[in-house]
């Protein structure tokens, strides 16, 4: 009888690996331990941060949110809106992270630490997860470099000090990956796509950005091992797992602003941010996002919306702002490149006057003043070596595939859709856990490369 549940229990271990790819260079025990220690030191790191004797103080972003759950602990619901007319609903921020967040305030109590702490737990299943996928897509050992990476990369780290989304959306954004890794080798795979809609869609109600994640989602789907109909069967309750977790939020939106609103009103007040005259001057802040109120030849347009004896809700103003940005760029087409060009470099802390938006950036994630260049610092060497792993791959020195590209592609759409808009070390977040797996496939193959390179004994 033992026997016959050891043979089970071996069998459904050999189909978990199949359809995961966990590779076998460690040993499960040291593999278990590794990550054990890997998850200790990252957790120990961000508590680290978050004990730092300062007055924390929520900035910018983090401050909405922290006002956001605050409304949502007490019972209130969601805040009225902070740039229509006053007293109207808002659907300006999704609203994944700030009813997580409230949620745990319900049980504890208003206390921002608390809130850090989460976002430092967050921060933990990132690195574990980065981990995992570092294992599925090459071995357990580069698994573990890249998760030991990613425990002490300062710019991850930075994260938990504040209350920002991007805690929540990286370890869904990597939940994703491994489920489009999964579902092409399954022969069942309906169950994980199944997960990855429902993944999907709370990454999109968490940045409106992770609704492209769809893309890879669904053709992984369509491309599993498995027969004709159980493929459409899993593109089929992936799409509708998304939709599930998607109807009630624009239902909420449809009702609150008498408008279809599926994910957020910021779409406009984002785009028109970057495209104004004001951003497009050739001077040290071009390209810089503004907020409207800063734009004095938007506030003409604006002016009538804010008298009238209605006002304007969240969604009426989302129309009128993407309609004149739209209408910027369709006189100013040359600002597009520009603004994609800059935006890239400053989310490096390269280019012209990155310092602005970089130090804006870690204000928002309060980080430490001491902490700024050692923070950018080391994502640009472990940005570097990315490259450097890139480099070796296409010029056959290293004999690693990379994986399927749809993994690739996740964060290649994220930061895609983000670099028109905005451009900060924060809307990096989506890159990095990718550009530390790739260093950690260069600093994982080096050895082998070193082997190689050394000259045979006659």
């Amino acid at each position: 009888m033992a026997s016959e549940e050891s043979t089970g229990e071996s069998r459904s271990l050999t189909r978990f690996r199949a359809r995961w790819r966990v590779g076998d260079g460690v040993r499960d025990r040291a593999w278990w331990i590794g990550l054990c220690v890997i998850g200790l030191v990252a957790l120990a790191l961000r508590v680290a941060l978050i004990a730092v004797p300062s007055q924390f103080t929520p900035r910018f972003d983090a401050a909405d949110f922290e006002t956001h759950a605050a409304y949502i602990a007490t019972g209130h619901g969601y805040p009225p809106t902070g740039f229509a007319s006053r007293g109207t609903p808002s659907a300006f921020r999704p609203p994944a992270y700030p009813y997580l967040l409230g949620s745990v305030y319900a049980i504890t109590g208003i206390h921002p630490n608390v809130g850090r702490l989460l976002n430092a737990g967050l921060g933990v299943l990132t690195v574990l997860l980065i981990a995992y996928l570092g294992a599925a897509l090459w071995d357990r050992r580069i698994g573990l470099v890249a998760g030991a990476l990613a425990a002490v990369c300062p710019s991850l780290i930075a994260l938990s000090g504040t209350l920002l989304s991007e805690s929540l959306f990286l370890p869904l954004e990597l939940g994703v990956a491994l489920c489009v890794l999964a579902v092409p080798r399954s022969h069942r795979p309906i169950r994980i796509a199944i997960l990855a809609g429902v993944l999907v869609g709370v990454a999109a109600l968490t940045r409106t950005v992770g609704i492209l994640w769809l893309l890879p989602a669904v053709i992984a789907a369509a491309t599993a091992r498995a027969d004709r109909v159980t493929r459409v069967k899993a593109t089929l309750a992936l799409l509708v797992a998304c939709v599930v977790v998607l109807v009630p939020w624009t239902v909420r939106n449809a009702n609150a602003l008498h408008a279809f609103v599926p994910l957020n009103t910021q779409g406009g007040f984002t785009l028109v941010g970057q495209y104004n005259r004001l951003s497009g001057r050739e001077d040290n802040l071009q390209a810089v996002a503004r907020i409207p109120q800063q734009i004095p030849s938007l506030m003409r347009t604006l002016a009538p919306l804010y008298s009238r004896p209605d006002g304007v809700n969240e969604a009426e103003l989302d129309s009128t702002l993407t309609h004149d940005a739209l209408t910027y760029i369709g006189h100013h087409p040359g600002q597009v490149p520009i603004a994609i060009g800059l935006d890239t470099l400053r989310m490096f802390n390269l280019g012209k006057n990155h310092q602005f938006t970089t130090s804006l950036a870690y204000t928002e994630m309060s980080l430490p003043p001491s902490l700024w260049s050692p923070t950018t610092i080391t994502i640009q060497l472990i940005t570097l070596i990315a490259i450097l792993a890139l480099l070796g791959r296409l010029t056959g020195r290293l004999h690693r595939r990379l994986g399927p590209f749809l993994v690739w592609a996740i964060p290649l759409l994220a930061v895609a859709a983000t670099v028109p808009v905005v451009g900060t070390v924060r809307y990096r977040a989506p890159a990095d856990p990718f550009v530390i797996l790739l260093a950690a496939l260069a600093i994982g193959e080096l050895p082998r490369l070193i082997q190689r390179e050394q000259p045979r004994a006659p």
